[in-house]
């Protein structure tokens, strides 16, 4: 099931559409973007996913200019993954460290040192790192009161955490049609609550100056699995 979650102008996150298809193709994420785009989603100005080659490739394709950020959640989860059991928790709480810089210049910093210590025991961990560092830091153009919001796409893992456990609950869907209808329907439900709840992002400090909630200028940040 392929779900994209958005915060709107007001600052409220909102359920932009979903779909059957491949998470790991880009031809699917790229049909499903035209969709959103036909039906009037423009404007976004930033997204944040993990680091699926056909989902980052289609956000590129379909949404030039619109800043990436790779989620850092599951970036540590990637890094840890293909340690021992036994190294993981330091590497995990040392990587928590860097990614809680108060600034970009101290980020670097403490980047610098986990590749100084990390370099005989994590080598792999150290090239990840390396070669996925600005993609992780993008969020550090936005102010900090805002990272921890926008730095990873926990909002929509929570809500496919649920989707997971209705379908074990189901099991066995008839068809594609039924799939729709009922994670539909439960998206809808979200969708409600975050409408009727308190707003995600403060987007006075988002666009540095006060706009009114129904402003065209302001733009739409987007969560995608």
């Amino acid at each position: 099931l392929l779900v994209a979650i958005g915060i709107d102008p007001s600052g409220r996150r909102e359920v932009l559409g979903f779909d059957i298809g491949d998470s790991e193709s880009k031809a699917s994420w790229m049909d499903f973007f035209s969709e959103l785009k036909q039906r009037g989603l423009t404007n976004v100005d930033m997204f944040v996913s993990d680091a699926h080659c056909g989902l980052k490739d289609a956000i590129t394709t379909q949404f030039q200019g619109s800043l990436w950020q790779r989620c850092q959640f599951h970036f540590s989860n990637d890094c840890t993954s293909i340690l021992a059991l036994k190294d993981r928790k330091e590497v995990a709480n040392r990587l928590k460290d860097l990614f809680n810089a108060p600034t970009y210049d101290q980020a670097v910093e403490r980047r610098d040192q986990l590749v100084k210590d990390w370099q005989a025991e994590f080598p792999k961990v150290v090239k990840k790192l390396e070669n996925s560092f600005n993609e992780l830091m993008v969020v550090y153009q936005l102010p900090e009161e805002l990272r921890k919001r926008l730095r990873t796409n926990n909002t929509i893992e929570r809500v496919n955490q649920e989707i997971r456990r209705r379908d074990r609950v189901i099991r066995i869907f008839p068809n594609d049609l039924s799939v729709l209808r009922l994670m539909g329907a439960l998206l809808i439900e979200q969708n409600e609550k975050w409408a009727a709840g308190p707003r995600y992002l403060n987007m006075t400090v988002y666009h540095g100056i006060e706009k009114d909630d129904n402003s065209e200028e302001a733009g739409m940040l987007k969560l995608v699995k």
